[in-house]
């Protein structure tokens, strides 16, 4: 989400409901489940996803109803039409170094044990 927030906001600062990064990590997650290609497609994502991951990434709750306010698809299609692309792919691009491990350096398993050795020990 940090990468996500250095891309500006195109839209007015009076009456945004939902922040910049907020609907951006909603469109890349929905983007990344099969078949939700298109404004609407993420917007049925985000109708259908779990309650927890809605959360996770910023989106509103009302305080007395608690039922997650989900953007419509007027909201993320006049968005994602004025975004800058070069800044977006700048985001996602740092993104991307920050979770690829640096050349030479061998994969870890979660103890910490290069993953060739871990496989190595368990299947003989």
């Amino acid at each position: 989400m940090d990468h996500l927030a250095t891309i500006n906001d195109p839209r007015a600062p009076r009456g945004r409901r939902y922040s910049l990064p907020t609907l951006l990590a909603l469109a890349v997650c929905a983007l990344t489940s099969v078949g939700h290609d298109s404004t609407c497609a993420i917007i049925e994502w985000a109708h259908n996803a779990p309650r927890r991951v809605l959360l996770a990434l910023g989106l509103p709750m009302c305080p007395f109803t608690k039922q997650i306010h989900i953007p419509d698809e007027h909201t993320l299609r006049n968005l994602l039409t004025r975004l800058d692309p070069a800044q977006l792919t700048r985001a996602g691009l740092a993104c991307l170094n920050t979770h690829t491990p640096p050349e030479g350096d061998p994969a870890r398993t979660p103890a910490g044990a290069p993953e060739r050795e871990h496989r190595r020990a368990h299947h003989g």
